[in-house]
């Protein structure tokens, strides 16, 4: 956690995950000066994040959030023109050469794994599907068999990519 002051006295707490300093490799600036997250480095620290499907659920709920997670990152490709996609193993590169120069080659690796399980699963896609539906995707919700089509694109293109690359 990182506790962070306001001018106006107020105190906050933000956490950080192991693979939030991703997120900001690159970042923009918005007009009003905060650096923004690029969308296409959020769904590499989802990915990086959930090697494989676990257990563990968000509280209150059944939904696993390595479901959650990884559904999110098919919803960031779904909502980006493919022409971007094509970029992002280049950009995910230099993030992850960056921010992890010890153990790069072994992320962009294993990047995919998770997604893969997730994507050859019916009840774990079908729970992405659900949480993509309520969510990111609320105005142009998918049905399974269109989350499948974008992750196996997905899978086939960029992130088949970026593991040949870390496997130089």
């Amino acid at each position: 956690w990182m506790r962070f002051a306001l001018s106006n006295g107020d105190h906050y707490g933000l956490p950080s995950f192991r693979f939030t300093s991703i997120t900001t490799h690159n970042a923009g600036v918005t007009k009003f000066g905060v650096r923004a997250a690029r969308p296409e480095m959020m769904a590499l620290a989802n990915l990086l994040e959930h090697p494989a499907i676990r257990p563990e659920t968000i509280r209150h709920t059944t939904i696993k959030r390595s479901n959650k997670d990884l559904g999110r990152v098919l919803a960031i490709a779904r909502l980006t023109p493919e022409d971007h996609i094509d970029q992002w193993p280049a950009m995910w590169l230099r993030g992850l050469k960056d921010i992890f120069p010890q153990t790069w080659k072994e992320l962009g690796t294993h990047a995919p794994d998770g997604l893969k399980l997730l994507v050859n699963s019916p009840d774990e896609l079908l729970q992405a599907t659900q949480t993509c539906n309520n969510g990111l995707l609320s105005g142009r919700p998918v049905t399974v068999p269109q989350l499948k089509a974008t992750g196996d694109r997905l899978l086939g293109s960029a992130l088949q990519e970026l593991v040949q690359q870390a496997g130089k």
